[in-house]
């Protein structure tokens, strides 16, 4: 299967890359080995195509679906493919609202977390259900002060070696940010109320390997 390169100009020396959609079905986590080969349709005949290099072993990530339904509070519900809970913790979702900083120029580190609003998603199925389904309500205060966007992050479940469980958080598997907009009331969306409006995407991770 061939796919036409696209060139970074932003990496220093430039580099070719290809994003790849990779249908990954039920599976987490799986790794994945590309064998790659350089096809020029205009060399001389017989040198078409290059020899052929393997590519690393790349883990990829998998398909989230994530539904942000906005009222008094935003009803936040995330499911998608999961690892077998009884070989490490279930994975750790949690749901923030955050404030646009005017005084920060850069549009990635110009938010701050809102206090009281970190919310960790629970589910019932999560130790048992190969496509758990987590849920939560983040509170969205009264006085905005400002844009507010919903940042959703979900890490590893790591089991500690000893006695003592990790303080930090394990690898960050999803991630995710969602603009709530100004008039709630007033926008509709995927099965919405009246009232009400809905955010509902279906998030297939692109895994970027270097074609050389």
């Amino acid at each position: 299967m061939g796919f036409a390169p696209q060139f970074d100009e932003s990496v220093e020396g430039g580099r070719w890359f290809c994003d790849l959609d990779l249908d990954t079905k039920d599976a987490c986590l799986p790794f994945v080995r590309l064998a790659l080969v350089r096809y020029q349709p205009d060399a001389v005949p017989g040198a078409e195509i290059s020899p052929v290099v393997l590519a690393d072993l790349v883990r990829t990530l998998p398909d989230r679906e994530l539904l942000v339904r906005t009222g008094e509070s935003l009803d936040v519900s995330v499911t998608g493919p999961s690892w077998d809970p009884t070989g490490s913790l279930p994975p750790r979702i949690t749901a923030t609202l955050q404030r646009r900083n005017g005084a920060i120029a850069d549009e990635d580190l110009g938010w701050i977390d809102l206090e009281d609003t970190v919310t960790e998603l629970t589910s019932i199925d999560a130790e048992s259900a190969d496509r758990p389904f987590y849920t939560g309500q983040v509170p969205v205060p009264s006085a905005r002060g400002g844009p507010l966007r919903l940042l959703v992050v979900e890490t590893e479940g790591i089991r500690a070696d000893g006695p003592v469980p990790p303080t930090s958080p394990g690898p960050v598997v999803y991630c995710d940010t969602v603009d709530i907009p100004s008039g709630q009331r007033t926008r509709e969306g995927h099965h919405g109320h009246e009232g009400h409006g809905d955010h509902h995407e279906r998030h297939s991770h692109r895994d970027r390997f270097p074609h050389r």
